[in-house]
C-alpha cells in the first residue's frame, strides 16, 4: 500500500528520470551477450594467431625449406625451353593443341588408342585456361603447364619430410626433405612436361600413406568402453587408417590412369598390408584403387569406343603382340648399369644414407626395394 502511495506521489519529472533508467538497464543486460560474444570472438583470434606464430617459430627451418624449394621450381617451369624427350611434346601438348586449335601431327598412339586420354586433358584444360588469361603463344601457354606441374612437385617435398620424421626422427626429415627439394635432377624434371614425374608425386604419397597406416600400432578386439580415452584413441586411429588406405589406393589408381605400368606397385602396397596382418585396409586400398580403374575404363568408352581400350592396346603392344621390340630389347638387368651409368658419382652416397636407414629402421630395405617396381 505504501508503494502505491509513494509512487503516485511521483513529480512527472521523478516518473522520466525512473523510465530513462529502466531503458538504460535493459539494453545494458540486452547488450552484453553480443558484448561477451565479441570479446570472445577477439579472445579466440587473439589464442589463434599466437598458436600459429609458436608453430611458425617452431617449424622455421623446413618452413624456409619448402619456401625455396618452391622458388627454385617456379624458376624451373620459367627457364625450361623445349623438350627432352619425344613423348613430352607428341604424348601431351601436340594433342591437346590440336583439340584446342584444330590441327597438329597425332602420334600413333592417339591413333590406335594406346594411350589414356587423361593427361593430354588435364594440358587441355591448364592451355584454356592460359588463355583465359591472356596468353597469346605457345611459350606461354606451356608456362602456364610448367608452373602448375613444377608446384605439384611439391607433394614430394612435403612428403619426405614427414615420411623421414616417421622413419628417423626430425633432422633426418630435413635432410630428405631438402635433399628432394634441391637435388637438380628432381628440380629438372618437376617442370618437364612427362606423365612419368607426375605420376611419381602420387605415387611416392601414396607410399607414406601405405607405410603409416599399415605400421599404425591397433590393438585387436579393441573393448567396447567409449568412455575412456584410451578406447576413444583406437577408434580414432582406425577410422583415420581406413581413410588413409583408401586414399593410398586412390592416388595408385590416379597414378595408373597417368601411366598404365605404374598399376604394378600395388604389389609390394597389398604384400606390406598382408604382412601386418590389415586385412581391412587391404580392402579400402583396392577398393579405392579399382574404382580409379573402372573410372579409366568408362573415359575409354567414351573417347576409344571401348571399355578398357586404351589399357588392352597398351598391353597388347608392349607385351602380347611383342610390337614394342622394334624400338630394340635388351636384358633386364640393363636398367642396373643404367641407373650405375647415370648416378654413379652419386652411388657412395645412396648406398651410405641406405646403411644408415637400415640401422635406424630395418623396414628401410622393404621400403627401398619397393622402388623397383617403379
Amino acid at each position: 500500500m505504501s508503494e502505491i502511495l509513494s509512487n503516485s506521489n511521483e513529480t512527472p519529472e521523478e516518473k522520466n528520470a525512473q523510465e530513462k533508467t529502466t531503458t538504460l538497464i535493459d539494453q545494458a543486460t540486452t547488450s552484453k551477450p553480443e558484448k561477451t560474444s565479441r570479446v570472445t570472438f577477439a579472445f579466440s583470434k587473439e589464442k589463434y594467431l599466437e598458436s600459429l606464430t609458436k608453430k611458425i617459430m617452431a617449424n622455421w627451418i623446413i618452413l624456409v625449406i619448402w619456401s625455396l624449394a618452391l622458388l627454385v621450381r617456379i624458376l624451373a617451369a620459367i627457364f625450361s625451353k623445349g623438350f627432352t624427350h619425344p613423348d613430352e611434346h607428341y604424348q601431351s601438348v601436340e594433342i591437346a593443341y590440336e583439340r584446342i586449335f584444330g590441327f597438329g601431327l597425332i602420334p600413333w598412339e592417339f591413333i590406335d588408342g594406346a594411350r589414356s586420354w587423361v593427361f593430354p586433358f588435364l594440358v587441355v584444360i591448364l592451355f584454356k585456361g592460359m588463355l583465359t588469361l591472356g596468353a597469346k603463344d605457345i611459350e606461354n601457354l606451356l608456362l602456364g603447364v610448367r608452373l602448375f606441374l613444377a608446384m605439384s612437385s611439391m607433394i614430394m617435398v612435403i612428403t619426405a619430410y614427414f615420411f623421414a620424421k616417421e622413419l628417423y626422427g626430425k633432422l633426418a626429415a630435413y635432410f630428405a626433405s631438402g635433399f628432394i627439394a634441391f637435388w637438380y635432377n628432381l628440380v629438372f624434371w618437376s617442370a618437364r612436361i612427362m606423365t612419368d614425374s607426375f605420376a611419381a608425386n602420387f605415387i611416392f604419397l601414396a607410399t607414406y600413406l601405405v607405410y603409416k597406416c599399415g605400421n599404425s600400432s591397433q590393438k585387436k578386439g579393441l573393448e567396447a568402453s567409449p568412455s575412456t580415452l584410451q578406447a576413444k584413441g583406437q577408434q580414432k586411429q582406425i577410422r583415420r587408417d581406413y581413410g588413409w588406405s583408401a586414399l593410398a589406393g586412390f592416388l595408385l589408381g590416379g597414378s595408373y590412369m597417368l601411366k598404365f605400368s605404374n598399376a604394378i606397385i600395388a604389389i609390394p602396397f597389398i604384400i606390406w598390408f598382408i604382412a601386418h596382418k590389415k586385412w581391412t585396409l587391404v580392402g579400402f586400398f583396392s577398393f579405392t584403387a579399382v574404382i580409379m580403374v573402372i573410372v579409366q575404363g568408362i573415359i575409354d568408352l567414351f573417347t576409344w569406343g571401348a571399355f578398357f581400350h586404351s589399357t588392352i592396346a597398351f598391353l597388347d603392344y608392349n607385351i602380347f603382340s611383342g610390337q614394342s621390340a622394334h624400338h630394340g630389347t635388351s636384358p633386364f638387368y640393363a636398367y642396373i648399369y643404367l641407373l650405375a651409368g647415370g648416378f654413379m658419382a652419386y652411388s657412395p652416397f645412396f648406398l651410405l644414407l641406405l646403411l644408415l636407414g637400415l640401422q635406424k629402421n630395418k623396414k628401410t630395405a622393404y621400403i627401398s626395394g619397393s622402388t623397383l617396381f617403379f
